[in-house]
């Protein structure tokens, strides 16, 4: 009956020992999600020490832009992929993406994966058959799978483009392709690949965070520029349905993300090109920033695309100085 016992205690003693390792390992990637969640734009590199540690591997690339690589796993399989690009000395854009390890990382010698479906054919009138869209995301997710496994970034590229050609794609599907890269001249290559194809273009100005400030931004921001109409199988007019554009609160959540008001504004800029604005939501945006002269930047990009101009007068008072005023009425047309 002892030795029983003894081994009933030994036992529990097992499961338990188990039971905190799991729940540790949890708490291990679990903590490192909650300590990416922290980092903003423009925190230095000692603050991303002192919430990251030291970085796994870093990279520095030919504009002085410098990659820290941090890879967190556990017991699970479970694994978070950080990367926080630097420009001078401060954070300019940070990526994070967590999986579940591979447990076969053969690689094939040729990539034989589902092709995207080309279009999916749209109810006329209404929105596409769900099913549809199911299977293609499922077809998505074993391309994508297919293109982490091969392991030079020079062949990734090229069979990202071969599919690109006769394949659509969403623009948060683009980002998480061009996120493989590392190097903003690879990531353009992929961005003028995929800008062609992709069936929610409105959206696609949110590309444009992948990419370091200034050339490789301004690059980026030509390449969508030159993007052709929406397809017109995804086009309302013609029975598509397109997704959703970006809510007006995620909107605002991600120019308060932004370090700089000329970023902000950038942003703004980028974002309006496919949408139009009430004046209580032009009134908020002008809030986000300080000075009448930002503001009327600001101003200047959204009016043409106010809905409720018998309104617009409620704007004049968001400037504190008399010659800001006025030329806030020029700008909505109130005075000749």
């Amino acid at each position: 009956m002892n030795k029983v016992r003894q081994m009933n205690k030994y036992t529990w003693a097992v499961v338990c020992l188990a039971l905190v390792l799991i729940a540790s390992s949890c708490g291990g990637v679990g903590k490192a999600r909650s300590k990416v969640n922290q980092i903003e734009r423009g925190m230095t590199k000692g603050q991303i020490t002192a919430l990251l540690g030291a970085p796994k591997n870093k990279s520095v690339q030919d504009d002085g832009t410098e990659t820290w690589e941090y890879v967190y796993t556990d017991i699970l399989s479970r694994q978070l992929d950080v990367t926080v690009t630097f420009a001078q000395d401060r954070v300019s854009k940070y990526d994070s993406r967590q999986s579940v390890v591979e447990q076969d990382r053969h690689v094939s010698s040729g990539p034989v994966v589902p092709i995207p479906s080309p279009v999916p054919t749209p109810v006329p009138g209404g929105y596409p058959d769900p099913r549809v869209l199911e299977e293609e995301a499922r077809a998505f997710e074993d391309f994508y799978g297919e293109v982490r496994r091969i392991p030079f970034d020079e062949e990734r590229i090229g069979f990202i483009q071969s599919v690109a050609r006769r394949s659509l794609f969403t623009v948060d599907q683009a980002g998480r392709l061009i996120t493989l890269f590392h190097w903003d001249e690879q990531r353009l290559a992929l961005l003028e690949a995929l800008a062609p194809r992709l069936r929610n273009g409105y959206n696609a100005f949110r590309l444009l965070e992948l990419f370091s400030y200034g050339p490789a931004q301004d690059r980026a921001r030509q390449i969508l520029e030159r993007v052709p109409p929406l397809p017109r199988e995804y086009d309302p007019r013609y029975g598509g349905q397109v997704e959703p554009r970006e809510s007006f609160e995620e909107l605002v959540s991600a120019v308060e993300r932004q370090t700089w008001d000329k970023d902000k504004i950038r942003y703004i800029q980028d974002a309006s090109r496919h949408r139009s604005y009430t004046v209580a939501q032009v009134g908020h945006l002008l809030k986000l920033f300080t000075w009448d002269k930002e503001k009327l930047q600001v101003l200047e990009i959204l009016a043409p695309r106010i809905r409720d101009g018998y309104n617009a007068y409620r704007l004049v008072d968001s400037f504190d100085f008399i010659s800001a005023k006025e030329q806030a009425r020029r700008i909505l047309g109130l005075t000749e």
